[in-house]
């Protein structure tokens, strides 16, 4: 994961939408063989009235991204998120053709909450 991400505000469908992009997750050439991009979704419990998230339900929200990231491997890269409609999609690209591993690991830590 690079150190340059940035943070933009749009709309998708006509409703608010919030991205946060990693701009050089292949400046190194390090993932070059990450190719497969893979989609992870959780629905908000309590977005605003505009489909994104609280600053109560992001605390949490931030806590389920890093336990993620922890329990990845450099199989997988995360180069970024887009909050919108009362969802949240985290973005991953691997080297796997199966998102199954990375399904999985979702399914627990989110069972751990």
């Amino acid at each position: 994961m690079s150190d340059h991400w940035n943070t933009y505000f749009t709309y998708i469908d006509n409703k608010p939408a919030s991205f946060m992009l990693d701009l050089e997750p292949w400046k190194d050439g390090a993932n070059e063989t990450l190719v497969h991009l893979y989609r992870l979704s959780v629905i908000l419990n309590e977005p605003t009235e505009d489909g994104l998230t609280s600053n109560q339900e992001a605390e949490v929200l931030y806590g389920i991204e890093d336990s993620i990231h922890d329990s990845l491997d450099n199989h997988y890269l995360f180069v970024g998120r887009i909050t919108t409609d009362g969802r949240r999609d985290f973005f991953y690209y691997t080297d796997a053709e199966d998102g199954a591993r990375l399904t999985s690991l979702a399914a627990a830590v989110l069972t751990k909450l």
